[in-house]
């Protein structure tokens, strides 16, 4: 095959890989965001909790709730099912990193409740993170200090 032929070629090809990554996408796009939600649950008149989240491709940046407060955002779990979220935590003179989202592990635990959009809660409070698929109901809890489930 001649040198022209073969440009003519990968042309030919990175025309058709395109093409289908677009229609993929048309294809995929009816599926469901997830969300993750971070809820700060700390005690009345106590630091600010400061995080940031990011994935091997998105860095959501610091981020500062108050007690109460809540941040979330929203993604689509990729097609190989490797999607990846993990946040650096500090309150005080505490911190803490972990996934809060690795689609092996948390998608099946985020499936939706009441809706049809797969929720992850992780409440922040002063003993430890607290894990679910709504609020109010956690399903697992780590501790602040310790790597791994807090005893409840």
């Amino acid at each position: 095959m001649s040198v022209y032929a073969k440009k003519i070629f990968s042309l030919f090809l990175l025309l058709l890989c395109h093409l289908s990554c677009t229609k993929c996408e048309e294809y995929i796009s009816w599926i469901s965001k997830t969300e993750v939600h971070i809820v700060n649950g700390l005690p009345d008149n106590t630091w600010w909790l400061v995080f940031r989240c990011q994935s091997k491709d998105v860095d959501l940046g610091y981020q500062k709730l108050l007690v109460g407060q809540e941040y979330y955002w929203k993604f689509r779990v990729n097609l190989f099912g490797t999607t990846l979220f993990f946040c650096h935590f500090y309150w005080g003179d505490k911190d803490k990193v972990f996934d809060v989202f690795k689609a092996s592990t948390h998608f099946p635990d985020c499936s939706p409740v009441d809706e049809d959009i797969p929720r992850c809660y992780w409440l922040v409070k002063d003993d430890g993170f607290y894990f679910s698929n709504k609020m109010g109901d956690p399903a697992d809890s780590f501790d602040w200090e310790k790597f791994g489930l807090l005893k409840t």
